[in-house]
């Protein structure tokens, strides 16, 4: 609401069709994107094809983000997050088990209000595994990791850590962190402490969640568009008969 409230504030026919264009380009993404998780024609992996689209388009967990690394080692990305956030080159000497452990896609962003840094580390993972136990004690390795490195750590950042798969596995554990978070108001939330977020995320939920977005920004960007049109044609009507008036008063006034 706030995104398409700050198009219309500045809003222009082009800035709007350009809009429309994005979302149509995403929708475009989303729809590939689905059919490589969900059709199993495909053979589709995580590192050829899932993480390839995503790291191109990484909208898909939050806007205006910087890309940090994408499958690469933790000693590697907290290099280059610090170069990132201080424009300093750094090498970081690491001291963790998890230093060659290796992140899917990690991005951030800062906010001006608060002065927060947002950290996003996402966790892609093989439509052929569900999400359970083991996949769950995976990205918690990942928060110990950075809360287990001084460089890392900063009463500014805000981490959310996202895993997601095509399903959740028959364990419970999942459903179980879900149920337990339940009263942060927050969906698929199984972790909530230590200035870190995890959420487990099946596909349907992110394109359901992109869907209802995109529909509805999709909607109100058409009728901004109808209204701004009618409103040019009828400027362009009004300054027609100005036009038309001025030049009558010329002729009777030759006459």
């Amino acid at each position: 609401m706030n995104e398409l409230n700050e198009i219309l504030q500045v809003t222009s026919l082009s800035k709007v069709i350009n809009t429309i264009s994005l979302l149509k380009h995403r929708n475009m993404i989303v729809q590939n994107l689905k059919e490589l998780v969900f059709n199993s024609v495909y053979k589709t992996n995580e590192r050829d094809h899932i993480q390839k689209i995503v790291e191109d388009n990484f909208w898909l967990f939050g806007e205006q983000y910087n890309l940090v690394t994408k499958d690469e080692p933790f000693q590697n990305s907290l290099e280059k997050y610090i170069t990132l956030l201080d424009g300093k080159k750094k090498v970081s000497k690491m001291d963790s088990n998890y230093k060659n452990k290796r992140l899917d896609i990690f991005m951030c962003k800062k906010r001006k209000e608060g002065k927060r840094i947002h950290n996003i580390i996402a966790e892609l993972k093989n439509p052929k595994i569900k999400i359970g136990k083991k996949e769950y004690f995976q990205v918690d390795e990942y928060k110990r990791a950075v809360l287990s490195d001084a460089e890392f750590k900063s009463t500014h950042a805000l981490w959310e850590i996202h895993l997601v798969g095509v399903d959740f596995a028959r364990d419970g554990v999942i459903e179980s962190f879900i149920e337990s978070n339940k009263n942060h108001g927050e969906k698929n939330l199984v972790l909530n402490a230590d200035g870190f977020k995890i959420y487990a995320k099946r596909w349907a939920d992110i394109f359901d969640e992109f869907e209802l977005t995109h529909d509805f920004l999709n909607e109100k960007l058409e009728l901004e568009k109808k209204a701004l049109i009618m409103n040019h044609e009828n400027v362009v009507i009004k300054e027609a008969r100005i036009e038309y008036a001025s030049w009558l008063i010329k002729i009777k006034g030759l006459v």
